[in-house]
């Protein structure tokens, strides 16, 4: 049901997939009870509301997600939240907090985490672009895109719009549009309509 919830949000059917994530919240605290499910379904619709626009609902249940990873001591899954949480939380306006939240990511990836490894050096990467140092946010975020599996094409898209983002504030546009276009094409190709979308305001 999560994985479906996560494709109907792809496509902006965010009441389909809000629905979905409710009936598995259902099945896993009332049925199943099993707590580990509960980081997973966390995820989910921290994803489901990123698309849906609500950076607010998306934070807590990132922090959620993240106090499961923590209880469990997952560190890929404590480096991909704190990864995420430290994007949704620099969007909210605090950037001190997300680069404590990225430097967790980075601490807790491991060395055989493709996604870890990717979305610790984007967010290392936004956190050397928000200090100006665009030289360090560059390195980092090629580093974030070489890293991304090919057969990971949402992942690759994620930190190639990353990239673009931070081209351009380092003053790189022609690049940034390039790079944009490469991540919009990526998203679509897996039929994430709605991520796709969100590039074409760079």
């Amino acid at each position: 049901m999560m994985e479906l919830a996560m494709l109907h949000a792809m496509t902006g059917a965010f009441a389909e997939a809000r629905a979905l994530n409710e009936r598995a919240r259902t099945a896993f605290i009332e049925r199943i009870r099993v707590r580990r499910m509960q980081m997973f379904l966390a995820q989910s619709t921290a994803i489901v509301e990123l698309l849906a626009g609500d950076r607010g609902a998306a934070e807590r249940e990132l922090r959620v997600a993240l106090d499961f990873a923590n209880e469990s001591e997952e560190r890929d899954h404590i480096s991909q939240c704190a990864a995420r949480l430290a994007s949704v939380v620099r969007a909210n306006g605090r950037s001190e907090e997300a680069a404590r939240y990225a430097s967790l990511s980075t601490e807790a990836a491991p060395l055989d985490g493709a996604a870890a490894q990717a979305l610790s050096k984007a967010a290392m990467a936004r956190t050397a672009s928000a200090a100006g140092d665009h030289g360090e946010a560059d390195r980092l975020s090629r580093a974030a895109v070489d890293v991304a599996p090919e057969e990971m094409p949402n992942l690759c898209a994620e930190v190639l719009g990353d990239r673009a983002e931070i081209l351009l504030v380092g003053g790189q546009a022609k690049a940034a549009t390039e790079t944009a276009r490469e991540a919009a094409r990526l998203f679509s190709a897996k039929g994430n309509t709605e991520q796709s979308a969100l590039l074409d305001e760079l």
